[in-house]
């Protein structure tokens, strides 16, 4: 009972005192943290991508809440969302706001154990995305407010280090779109169209949709009425794409492989999924395999090999055979040495 009594009057402390504003002149407990933000190297305009806060409070110190402030130029990047870390501790949303722009405060709390977590703790991830059009720098700064143990004792010193993301420019790429006469009808020939594009969106595998024409029409169907980067959900966004290929396939413009190449497509992808992002691991013998992961942190190397976090939403056309394909430029249209791996 007396345990269970102090663990509710130390969840109660730490409420309270990871919503404060100002230094509350306690004393300070004998540790010290850093808090540090881990951004991909490169980012391209008009695309999201995901940094990762964690907190070192040492291995005999448990975290119990954290409060700080993300800095950043928002003509350059803004914050999408924010969602829980890895550790699972802290793997609840975080309270955010955004008083000004160019700030945006970050806190929790965690109330599931006074033990622990220690050491290296995971507490957010944050989507950030690039409005930035051309090429630049995105410098995201860190400061750490108030840091708590799990008895609601603060953290000092705490020191935070933000990080810094080159950003591409977004070129515009010219892609051909077909409409595609039946063979079974008569009719006129078929016409092409030059359309000049800055989704990003998927290629299909030729050895998937042998058809290219056919397979370029309705991806850019696809990418038209389906909206990748906004769809409310990763689901919805198939079940889109699987109706615009069925349209396709119904009016005689799509053979049956294809369809279901742009099903597998859909599914193999980061699209309705805010902060998830195709990975693109080289083996040590050289094979290249695609998964979908839930943050850029998650795209590590495997032994003895490389890795690096793919520009394309899509595993069918995000990596190439030695790693992971342009963002902005077309694809070897080759696919990886072996089957991408289901997300």
């Amino acid at each position: 009972m007396r345990g269970a009594r102090h663990t509710r009057i130390s969840l109660t402390r730490m409420a309270v005192l990871v919503a404060a504003t100002a230094p509350l002149g306690l004393v300070p407990a004998a540790a010290a943290a850093q808090a540090t933000l881990s951004c991909p190297a490169m980012a391209q305009a008009d695309r999201q991508f995901v940094a990762e806060l964690t907190i070192d409070v040492g291995p005999t110190t448990a975290l119990g809440a954290y409060s700080g402030a993300l800095t950043y130029e928002p003509g350059v990047v803004t914050v999408a969302s924010v969602a829980g870390g890895n550790t699972t501790a802290f793997s609840g949303t975080p309270t955010t706001n955004t008083p000004t722009p160019g700030m945006t405060n970050i806190a929790a709390f965690q109330s599931s154990s006074l033990d622990s977590p220690k050491g290296v703790v995971s507490v957010a991830l944050i989507s950030f995305h690039v409005v930035a059009t051309a090429s630049t720098t995105a410098s995201i700064g860190l400061v750490v407010d108030h840091l708590y143990d799990t008895d609601a004792m603060p953290i000092t010193p705490a020191t935070g280090t933000g990080c810094a993301v080159s950003v591409t420019g977004q070129t515009p790429t010219t892609t051909s779109t077909t409409s595609v006469t039946p063979t079974t009808t008569t009719g006129p020939a078929a016409t092409t169209s030059t359309v000049t594009s800055t989704t990003l969106g998927t290629i299909l595998p030729l050895s998937s949709c042998p058809d290219a024409r056919a397979a370029a029409a309705v991806q850019a169907a696809v990418d038209n009425d389906c909206n990748c980067r906004g769809a409310k959900a990763h689901g919805a966004y198939v079940r889109c794409a699987v109706g615009v290929a069925k349209a396709a396939l119904k009016a005689g413009r799509l053979p049956t492989t294809c369809k279901r190449a742009v099903k597998a497509c859909a599914a193999r992808s980061t699209c309705g999924r805010p902060g998830f992002v195709t990975c693109c691991r080289t083996h040590a013998r050289g094979a290249t395999k695609c998964s979908i992961e839930r943050s850029a942190a998650a795209c590590k190397p495997p032994q003895g090999g490389r890795a690096c976090v793919g520009q394309r939403p899509s595993c069918c056309d995000a990596c190439t055979s030695s790693g992971c394909a342009a963002p902005g430029g077309s694809s070897d249209r080759s696919p990886p040495s072996s089957r991408p791996s289901r997300p």
